[in-house]
């Protein structure tokens, strides 16, 4: 991700944020200078403390997003797709459910691809801009989300990832 494009983003962003996964250093420099916004969340895998500079950065688990955000109480999430990609099954319906106004992910082509399918299942109102190093992708998430709808691709994916897996199983 170059840092202009991410310097860019962050000053539009304001209220509060979710940061997931590995960016570079100076987004934490960009992210307390940024004086809209009120807090910021940095998730990771690991479950040490951040140094928490104007108590905007503390580091917490991924897998345990929804049950520690509540419905539409965030306003962005910015988040690195090579992080989450193993966590996309629920990570998708998670985003949409927490985040009121836009979901930011950067990644590879190939990847921001397979995500955005997944995400033009609940909206059509998502935006690909195509930089030197990946693609951002921009999901609007001013809907609310259905619960069966939920439950019928969380199985749905499922479902492919063990065929997957044993097709794999198979040819090897």
């Amino acid at each position: 991700m170059n840092y202009i494009e991410l310097k860019n983003i962050v000053n539009k962003l304001s209220g509060k944020i979710i940061v997931i996964g590995t960016f570079d250093e100076n987004l934490e420099q960009l992210i307390s200078e940024n004086k809209n916004i009120l807090s910021c969340d940095h998730l990771t895998n690991e479950s040490k403390k951040g140094n928490g500079k104007k108590g905007k950065i503390k580091n917490i688990n991924i897998k345990k997003i929804k049950k520690k955000y509540k419905i539409k109480k965030h306003d962005f999430i910015l988040c690195n797709v090579q992080d989450i990609i193993k966590y996309q099954k629920t990570f998708i319906k998670d985003s949409i459910y927490i985040t009121k106004n836009e979901v930011y992910l950067f990644g590879k082509k190939d990847l921001i691809e397979e995500i955005s399918k997944k995400y033009s299942r609940y909206t059509k109102e998502i935006e690909k801009d195509r930089l030197k190093e990946g693609v951002i992708l921009i999901i609007k998430t001013n809907f609310k989300p259905s619960k069966l709808k939920n439950i019928y691709y969380y199985i749905y994916d499922t479902a492919l990832s063990i065929i997957d897996l044993i097709s794999d199983i198979l040819i090897s």
